[in-house]
């Protein structure tokens, strides 16, 4: 990147999502006018033989409205 901002490459990559440990990147990104977020330190427990990516969201009304949980829960009986 050569001191760039890889917010710079979310068109290319066709990108609907900036997500980096980097605050800076961040900001830069949402100056540009993409969603971005900051990722937060963490222990993680790296399962070799586990393949697979998963990633959980906390809507909060931020990436999606109150619809979400509003057929999640008419789905699981839980209104």
């Amino acid at each position: 990147m050569t001191g760039r901002s890889p917010h710079e490459y979310l068109t290319a990559f066709n990108s609907s999502l900036f997500l980096s440990a980097n605050e800076e990147d961040v900001r830069q990104a949402i100056d540009a006018d993409y969603p971005a977020g900051v990722v937060l330190p963490s222990k993680v427990y790296d399962d070799a033989i586990d393949n697979e990516l998963r990633v959980a969201f906390d809507f909060d009304g931020v990436i999606a409205d109150d619809e979400a949980e509003t057929v999640f829960k008419k789905n699981n009986n839980l209104e």
